[in-house]
């Protein structure tokens, strides 16, 4: 086996040893993080909401089921 490292991949790997070079890619990942993290806010912040106006809602919806229990066999008998 030959222990000469093709051009290309010492060039590469002192690419990814280099500080310098690594931080557009930092940037980006931290770009991509903040992005990322925005996104999942608004959308759980929206999912809270809309459990917490449903769950108000819920009395309100029971007393309906049980009017409409009621008001069916009521139906039923006036006819």
């Amino acid at each position: 086996m030959s222990e000469i490292q093709p051009e290309t991949r010492s060039l590469s790997l002192a690419a990814r040893c280099n500080s310098i070079l690594r931080l557009p890619w930092l940037f980006a990942r931290v770009a991509a993080a903040i992005a990322a993290g925005s996104v999942l806010s608004v959308f759980y912040c929206a999912w809270h909401l809309a459990f917490f106006l449903l769950c108000m809602f819920r009395p309100v919806v029971n007393a309906l089921v049980v009017g409409g229990v009621i008001m069916l066999p009521l139906s039923f008998a006036a006819s």
